[in-house]
């Protein structure tokens, strides 16, 4: 005997078309929306070019590229905080800036959210109290006198008068 198929035709003898859903993606969360592939995909571009990889690179240990990221930042962030320290200091009038740079104590100097250095006043009086040779003499400078050559006491004779020989 054979077997015969238990399956429905419509008038025309066509089999019954099935008006079944797509099976969405699995997700991760039970309650989350399905994921579509497009969404993947620009999610991994996206995740790709965050972390520096080529299109073809495997992924590989996330974790471990995310700490990589994370350390470098912190190095690029550290090298501006020093670098605007540095420029505060260059732009200080009065020291010798770069024997400054040399014996300043740096651990309480800080930079806030605006960008502004607190705390470098005090660091430079500590270092300029220990090394007194990083604050620069001033010199005191006296007003240009003119030299009157016939050595008259009269403060008010001119080149003119000198030269036409009226001196009082």
């Amino acid at each position: 005997m054979s077997e015969t198929q238990n399956t429905v035709v419509d008038e025309k003898g066509t089999p019954p078309t099935t008006t079944e859903e797509p099976k969405a993606e699995p997700t991760a969360d039970n309650n989350a929306q399905p994921v579509d592939s497009t969404q993947v995909k620009t999610y991994e571009t996206a995740l790709r070019k965050v972390l520096g990889m080529k299109d073809n690179e495997e992924f590989g240990d996330i974790d471990k590229r995310i700490a990589d990221l994370e350390k470098r930042n912190s190095e690029i962030e550290q090298n501006a905080k020093n670098s605007i320290i540095s420029y505060a200091i260059k732009a200080l009038n009065g020291y010798d800036t770069k024997l400054l740079n040399k014996v300043i104590d740096l651990t309480n100097v800080s930079i806030d959210e605006k960008g502004n250095v607190t705390g470098l006043d005090e660091a430079v009086k500590a270092a300029a109290a220990e090394f007194p040779a990083v604050v620069l003499k001033k010199e005191v400078k006296e007003p240009f006198k003119p030299v009157n050559p016939s050595g008259a006491v009269s403060e008010s004779v001119t080149m003119n008068d000198l030269i036409r020989g009226k001196l009082k």
